[in-house]
């Protein structure tokens, strides 16, 4: 849009000013795809590292779950053992 108005601008002074807005728009447009480059790629570092994290959540939990049927096994059979010696008496 602003090229094709610089190229029809009669107006030399008026053309000059056209081609700098033109170029700071450009600029403007190269340091934004640099930005959203650097989001998208911090994006994709924390999805990796919150994968990692899950996962290793995700192992914890299971190793406090067999823990804790290893805990109720246990009580269960103390509980069992209590029991018999009271109906042995």
């Amino acid at each position: 849009m602003v090229e094709g108005q610089v190229q029809l601008e009669p107006d030399l002074k008026q053309r000059s000013q056209l081609e700098d807005t033109q170029k700071e728009l450009k600029y403007m447009l190269d340091r934004q795809k640099q930005k959203l480059e650097r989001a998208r790629e911090r994006e994709t570092r924390l999805t990796t590292e919150l994968q990692a994290e899950q996962g290793g959540l995700n192992e914890l939990e299971g190793r406090l779950d067999a823990l804790e049927r290893e805990i109720q096994i246990e009580i269960d059979r103390q509980r069992s053992t209590t029991q018999d010696r009271i109906h042995k008496e």
